[in-house]
């Protein structure tokens, strides 16, 4: 008898923009960071799968039977949602689509290097008229026909870390991805080209060393470590009437910020949260130059929270913001360079 042996390190995680809404890329997709997908591959760990299978079980058994009737149950992927959860290094190429896969709100500059602004947006897109970023995550095994597909992906929630201790100081990601319908087992052949992971264009890493800035209200942190939470509450509502929910509900926008900081009379006022600071403060986080290739910076207005008060001279002092609307500020900006004119 012979025997297939497959590990999970011959695994490829494809990630790819669909042009439609419901459509899954087919498998001549290209995943090699060129139009019109912008695909590439995952380099991420699927550390939790949900592939959105219902099983209805009947709630009795009325048939003269003490073990439950196999015909009553039901197996199938009517208004599924398939989850998974993704963790990896937050390269450059990697973060500008899954970026946008969470805020789904962005303006991408003309000319190098294509500055993509992210903010939160007072509406949503119209995912049935193909606004917003929805996309297609394959799971392929390297050296066979087996994939697994699933379509109209967005990203829920994302959250990057960036601390020396972790990720050997590179900012890490964790992002929770919903599909559209359950996952599709399909035995065909990915015949598209696929390059690991963008390596056409120089590879950017975000290290904890190169933070330029980190500063709260104008003031200078001394960081030891920052955490950038971003939900968009996403969840299904209605029906296409073809097994599927109509499209996604993004109910609220949030950001939290986590900031470890040396304590100081800078930040110690902070900490306290909002019985020290009542107005919505700045909160500002840079890598990289303005207008270059790599450059990445988050400014977030937000409400100071109350915080643990405990000081470690290795983890610092632990400050907490929210974003909040004061009708004035923009709550959420993040702007992102590389090489890459997605078109959007």
């Amino acid at each position: 008898m012979a025997i297939a042996v497959k590990t999970k390190d011959s695994t490829k995680i494809l990630w790819g923009e669909q042009a439609t809404f419901g459509t899954n890329l087919a498998s001549t997709a290209d995943y090699n960071g060129t139009a019109p997908e912008w695909g590439e591959i995952l380099d991420v760990e699927l550390v939790s799968a949900d592939f959105g299978i219902n099983i209805r079980e009947p709630n009795r058994s009325n048939v003269g039977s003490r073990v439950k009737v196999n015909a009553n149950y039901q197996h199938d992927l009517k208004g599924s949602s398939a989850k998974f959860v993704a963790t990896g290094d937050a390269k450059k190429a990697t973060l500008a689509s899954m970026l946008y896969a969470v805020v789904q709100n962005n303006s991408e500059a003309v000319g190098t290097p294509y500055e993509k602004t992210y903010t939160f947006s007072s509406t949503q897109p119209d995912f049935t008229a193909n606004g917003g970023w929805f996309g297609t995550l394959a799971i392929v095994h390297a050296n066979s026909s087996e994939v697994l597909k699933i379509k109209d992906m967005i990203c829920s929630e994302l959250v990057l870390t960036c601390n020396p201790n972790d990720g050997q100081g590179r900012m890490q990601m964790v992002a929770n991805l919903i599909g559209r319908g359950g996952a599709q087992f399909e035995s065909s052949t990915e015949s598209g080209t696929d390059v690991t992971p963008h390596a056409r264009y120089a590879q950017t890493f975000y290290h904890f060393h190169d933070l330029k800035t980190c500063t709260v209200n104008g003031d200078a942190i001394v960081p030891l470590g920052v955490t950038i939470r971003i939900r968009n509450n996403a969840v299904p509502i209605g029906t296409n009437n073809s097994g599927d929910f109509l499209t996604y509900a993004l109910t609220e926008y949030e950001c939290g910020v986590q900031i470890r900081g040396h304590w100081d009379t800078l930040s110690w006022p902070y900490q306290g949260g909002a019985t020290a600071v009542t107005a919505l403060v700045p909160i500002v986080l840079t890598w990289g130059t303005d207008n270059n290739d790599g450059y990445l910076n988050f400014t977030i207005y937000g409400q100071p929270l109350p915080s643990p008060d405990t000081y470690d001279p290795v983890k610092g002092i632990e400050l907490n913001f929210k974003t909040l609307n004061n009708g004035t500020d923009t709550p959420f900006t993040c702007v992102l360079a590389d090489l890459i004119d997605r078109g959007w």
